[in-house]
């Protein structure tokens, strides 16, 4: 009895030492406690962000109809009833940027512009003359109608005496009719000449103008109507019911150059064999941009079939600087 009892004991601790290992690898390691700062307070455990949830697309029957097609919605009509403009025509593909705001659909046109322009031509010695000319336009633009002014004063002198003195003044109004090419349009002429067989003419004409061409390197604009005119002072002295047909036009060739033109024929109604004819031409150099100074080479031709006794044609011709406003 004595001599097992130490063998028993032995064997009991190997059993227990046995049992403890096998529950020691069947139970989970625990994380190891965070080491203490030199405070002895433990720092505070990370805190992990979950990812963010993934975003599911809607599917495509849940997605209203214009969202669905690829090309862009139209833009609401505007609230005073005039027609709309669609994306690519505010800002076209490729536009640049100083076409955008040269572009009369993408920028709105000023509501007034006009031009002032003088010249002088003179000669001392065996010859003695002196020219001037001077001339002013103005024009008024809206969406609905257009108004311009136009004077012309051109006067000269040869040794001292008066061979030139005359002026011509117009004034022209354009009312568009709804939103088509045609406008009705008023037109009142007031003509003096010192070396004309009469005082005054006097001419007033409506009728109809028919915008032709309308873009941004110019326009083409056709007109067509009735009055009547009266030279003031002449030997016919009284109102004569007449027909007006011409043109105007304007065309920038270069970005510094710009070409301009209008005729306008007065046929008599009773005589169509009698009439008037005014036309003009000029070429525009703008030399500097910042002050909107350009130099001119025009034209100015009056025909008259009935001059009574004078020359039936008028031609002048001039070089002048002008200024736009």
């Amino acid at each position: 009895m004595t001599t097992w009892l130490p063998a028993r004991c032995l064997l009991l601790c190997l059993a227990t030492i046995v049992s403890a290992s096998v529950q020691a690898a069947e139970t989970p390691a625990q994380p190891a406690l965070p080491a203490a700062n030199s405070t002895g307070v433990p720092p505070a455990e990370p805190v992990l962000i979950p990812p963010p949830p993934e975003t599911v697309p809607l599917p495509s029957t849940l997605l209203p109809p214009h969202m669905l097609s690829a090309a862009p919605a139209p833009l609401p009509p505007p609230a005073d009833g005039s027609a709309s403009l669609s994306e690519t025509e505010i800002v076209p593909p490729g536009t640049a940027l100083a076409d955008a705001i040269d572009d009369p659909v993408l920028a709105p046109p000023k509501l007034w512009c006009g031009r002032i322009e003088a010249g002088v031509t003179g000669a001392e010695g065996n010859t003695q003359l002196f020219q001037t000319r001077f001339g002013a336009k103005a024009a008024r633009e809206t969406p609905n109608d257009k108004l311009k002014f136009d004077l012309f004063v051109a006067r000269a002198e040869n040794f001292g005496e008066l061979t030139e003195n005359k002026a011509i003044l117009e004034v022209n109004n354009d009312w568009n009719l709804d939103a088509s090419r045609w406008a009705w349009f008023v037109n009142q002429m007031t003509e003096y000449d010192e070396f004309r067989n009469f005082d005054v003419r006097l001419s007033l004409h409506t009728g109809l103008t028919f915008h032709a061409l309308k873009g941004r390197r110019g326009f083409l604009d056709l007109r067509g109507g009735v009055g009547t005119s009266r030279e003031v002072g002449s030997p016919q002295n009284e109102f004569l019911p007449e027909t007006k047909l011409g043109f105007d036009t304007e065309f920038k060739v270069a970005p510094r150059q710009k070409l301009t033109g209008s005729t306008d024929a007065f046929i008599d109604v009773s005589d169509p064999s009698d009439m008037r004819v005014n036309s003009r031409a000029g070429y525009a150099l703008l030399l500097d941009a910042d002050r909107n100074l350009n130099l001119e080479l025009g034209i100015l031709n009056r025909y008259d079939s009935s001059p009574n006794g004078a020359k039936p044609n008028d031609l002048d011709y001039n070089l002048l600087f002008f200024w736009e406003f």
